[in-house]
């Protein structure tokens, strides 16, 4: 089994220059942006491995477990962060927009573990962007917390572009080239906060589908019905809200489409066997 890491800090962000990486694969509890400013080797995600280089830039989620192998001597710099600064990012900014980037964050699995970033041009604005940030980080004037927020979100901004695009582009491919099937389930958890996307009408267009026949195709290649998984995964992401934030029960409730929050508390409970008061209390983290 993976060994899990833990932070108790909304954000960290520090650098490490290695010649061998000294840890097992493990996951944690918060997010993480790792940015290879130098090196090269091989990065495990979720049973993956991929070749990474200078310039390559990682997300990864409390949800992925992952190491290297080290090749060639590297700087890996971290952002570490929590939900918290999301939080505390949307209380000083309009919710709207920015908390849509921030769900298709928090809610798009590693299935493509690669590097965030194909574009030269991309990388070096988030490398310039990660400069910054550090310095401000590192410094305690009283303006430098909202700077830092300021410029997080920035980042998080440029990296949700890139991860759009790169969706964009995969949905264009043939579809012999590609499990169609997994491209589906990925929306639906990109987008489990948008109801409007996961519509049959929604998941027929954008997967040039039949409408009478998305049901069907979704439950002959998963054995579940539509309705089932887009609960499931409602479950999986509230599971992970109350685990790693403080958000109150009637706002999950909201984000995720239940009636009210007493709906969301009966049906979690069919589901998970706790209420979810219950279960932030067993498993906060």
């Amino acid at each position: 089994m993976a060994k899990r890491f833990f932070s108790k800090h909304a954000l960290n962000v520090f650098s490490l220059e290695l010649d061998k990486w000294e840890f097992p694969l493990h996951s944690h509890n918060f997010y993480e942006l790792i940015f290879i400013e130098k090196g090269s080797g091989s990065h495990t995600v979720n049973e993956i491995p991929l070749d990474y280089q200078k310039g390559d830039i990682f997300l990864l989620t409390p949800r992925d477990e992952h190491r290297f192998d080290i090749a060639e001597k590297t700087v890996f710099t971290f952002v570490k962060f929590t939900e918290q600064l999301f939080v505390e990012k949307t209380e000083n900014s309009a919710k709207g927009k920015w908390q849509r980037k921030i769900d298709s964050v928090l809610c798009n699995p590693n299935s493509q573990p690669d590097s965030i970033v194909s574009e030269k041009e991309e990388s070096e604005k988030l490398f310039s962007m990660l400069s910054l940030l550090r310095n401000e980080y590192e410094n305690s004037d009283f303006f430098s917390r909202q700077v830092v927020l300021n410029l997080f979100g920035a980042m998080i901004a440029v990296i949700v572009r890139n991860l759009n695009e790169r969706n964009s582009v995969l949905s264009k491919k043939e579809t012999d080239e590609m499990d169609k099937i997994n491209l589906i389930l990925g929306h639906i958890r990109q987008h489990i906060f948008e109801k409007e996307m996961l519509t049959i009408n929604a998941l027929a267009d954008k997967f040039h589908l039949s409408q009478n026949y998305v049901g069907i195709y979704i439950k002959k290649h998963t054995g579940s019905s539509l309705q089932s998984i887009i609960l499931d995964i409602k479950f999986k992401t509230a599971e992970r809200l109350l685990c790693s934030s403080n958000i109150p029960l009637k706002e999950i409730s909201n984000r995720l489409g239940f009636v009210d929050s007493s709906h969301f508390s009966t049906m979690f409970k069919k589901h998970n066997g706790n209420t979810p008061s219950s279960y932030r209390k067993i498993n906060k983290r």
